[in-house]
């Protein structure tokens, strides 16, 4: 027994996986509005906004047009740390860019909040094929400017998808008409055609949060997912046919199909304001039609490993990094489903000894370099012949690497 225990700690210690950053997915995107472009404290316009949005799928300035922005309502502000993209973002496109995490940190939008709404908006008109989606997905890195209002009944609606019928949905901001957020916080929510609302998700002024926005024109179907700067999501709250237990608060609109995706608004289009001088900050702005996911967020987060900053050295190369989670496919881990080790892992049906297999953890997970070394000396999968004696490093890792994984020291046997 004390022999098995040595061993599988051996084994865990090689598959300690990778680095302390954290591993976000790639997030694919048709437009982006990087504002790479101009100097804070210009007021904005439509040129601005051009030089500022990058797409191959809707070139900015003839296929996809920014309008001229309300007077006094915008300019362009500093870029905000905290809305550096978490993860790659890759544009869409014959050459389209790929960006790598904390790439997109240029320019960010202001919008002084003092200008009333209805209207005062920016404007952006879809044409080519981005006007024929029946579905479209964003994301919104913003900083919210006005403190909660409690005695309001105002909306603020920061961003908004039409279609060509005129129907919409909208990322809207709630103090009191709808919401009833704890001390301090405001909701957001979707507001549709005919008005209806999702249930709210609480946060706070002067706080930066990432925005997903879903909307799917020919089903009325539509999801908001909040997250926290850092990529932690904020939930709707108690499950109910407006807030989901995945966290994401939704409303179906009554008014359905009616033509494909015409305009984006962002700004204010409700007749919220406030007058104490603060500011709304939009940043990395990010529209998919293409495939328009119902989360248009990073996959993943967790870091690839507490211990190495980087792929070992002695980690094979044709050996996937890190092996396991969740933006991790077509892992090579099985489990026997049948057969003399029934239940046991394996990377080959052949291992399960008369008995079949399938993947594990949704293709989530590859062999761990040990495990290959194991199997390959002829080591059973239930582990029922150890211990092994034939075990060299050089057959198990034989590659040009500067070092080896190196055994563990000063270990104590405790025999009772």
């Amino acid at each position: 027994m004390n022999n098995i225990l040595v061993y599988t700690f051996v084994l865990c210690l090689q598959c300690t996986v990778s680095s302390f950053g954290q591993t976000w997915s790639t997030l694919p995107a048709d437009l982006l509005v990087d504002m790479k472009t101009s100097s804070p404290g210009t007021a904005l316009t439509a040129s601005i906004m051009t030089a500022g949005t990058v797409s191959v799928n809707c070139t900015p300035g003839t296929i996809c047009t920014w309008a001229a922005p309300t007077t006094n309502a915008f300019s362009v502000g500093s870029g905000l740390p905290a809305c550096g993209n978490l993860g790659p973002v890759q544009m869409n496109g014959t050459g389209g860019t790929l960006y790598p995490a904390q790439a997109l940190n240029f320019n960010s939008i202001a919008y002084n909040d003092s200008v009333p709404g209805p209207g005062s908006n920016e404007i952006m008109t879809f044409s080519g094929s981005a006007a024929s989606a029946t579905a479209v997905s964003a994301l919104v890195c913003l900083t919210i400017g006005p403190p909660a209002q409690p005695l309001s009944g105002s909306d603020y609606d920061r961003l908004i998808f039409f279609n060509t019928a005129g129907y919409y949905a909208v990322l809207q901001f709630n103090n009191q008409n709808g919401c009833t957020p704890p001390t301090g916080y405001i909701g957001a929510r979707i507001e549709v055609k005919p008005t209806a609302h999702s249930s709210c998700i609480y946060v706070l002024p002067q706080q930066t949060y990432w925005f997903s926005l879903y909307w799917n024109i020919n089903t009325g179907v539509t999801y908001l997912y909040a997250f926290t700067s850092g990529g932690t999501q904020i939930s709707c709250g108690a499950v109910s046919s407006t807030c989901l237990s995945n966290g994401a608060a939704t409303v179906i609109a009554g008014n359905k199909g009616g033509g494909g995706l015409h305009q984006m608004y962002f700004g204010n289009n409700e007749n919220g304001f406030y007058t104490g001088g603060t500011t709304t900050f939009f940043q990395n702005i990010m529209v998919n039609w293409t495939s328009a996911p119902t989360l248009m967020f990073w996959a993943g987060g967790l870091p690839a490993s507490f211990y190495y900053t980087s792929t070992p050295s002695w980690w094979p190369s044709g050996k996937p990094w890190p092996p396991i989670g969740p933006d991790v496919t077509s892992g090579n881990l099985l489990v026997c489903t049948s057969g003399t080790f029934n239940r046991a892992l394996v990377t080959s049906a052949s291992q399960c000894a008369g008995g079949s297999s399938s993947t594990v953890a949704g293709g989530h997970a590859n062999s761990i370099p040990a495990m290959d070394c194991y199997l390959s000396l002829g080591g059973r999968p239930d582990g029922t012949n150890l211990p092994l004696t034939n075990f060299n490093e050089n057959s198990c890792y034989a590659q040009t690497v500067s070092s080896k994984p190196q055994p563990p020291t000063n270990l104590k046997a405790t025999v009772n």
